[in-house]
């Protein structure tokens, strides 16, 4: 496991977009997967994974921080286990697409939580809290939207 607290503002501000942008990734991998005929949840999750990838490319300070090569994706990937699990056989129903959906964006916000628990500069505080926030509407307009 990596070292949190031994990273810069710079480091994490990198671990942030990078996890932004695989999820984003997985999003758009879900969508993918999901059932074609079902246009409407389509169009939400490739909104969701522009979205997200806009939103990590918007990080103050993360295209110049220093890479870590694959270290950060690793770690990254080893924390939100959602990357990494498998999307089964066949198309998704809606159901199911959603669930995948909502469980990744619960993994993230805690995931950005914890970034921000590790940082010693409040700014990059900030960053890793508004973007567990971020996420958590988003779980909360899964579950209380969508759902319904």
């Amino acid at each position: 496991m990596m070292d949190l607290d031994t990273l810069t503002s710079s480091e994490l501000a990198r671990i942030c977009r990078e996890a932004g942008e695989e999820c984003a990734e997985r999003i758009a991998q879900i969508a993918a997967a999901s059932d074609p005929s079902d246009r409407s949840l389509q169009i939400l999750l490739e909104r969701m994974a522009s979205e997200e990838f806009a939103q990590a490319r918007a990080i103050e300070g993360s295209a110049y921080g220093p890479s870590n090569g694959d270290g950060f994706r690793a770690f990254i990937r080893r924390a939100i286990l959602s990357l990494t699990r498998s999307l089964g056989e066949g198309k998704l129903p809606r159901d199911v697409a959603l669930f995948y959906a909502e469980c990744l964006a619960e993994e993230l916000a805690r995931f950005y939580r914890m970034l921000a628990e590790h940082s010693r500069e409040a700014g990059i505080q900030d960053v890793c809290h508004q973007l567990s926030d971020r996420e958590r509407g988003q779980l909360r307009f899964l579950r209380e939207v969508v759902f319904q």
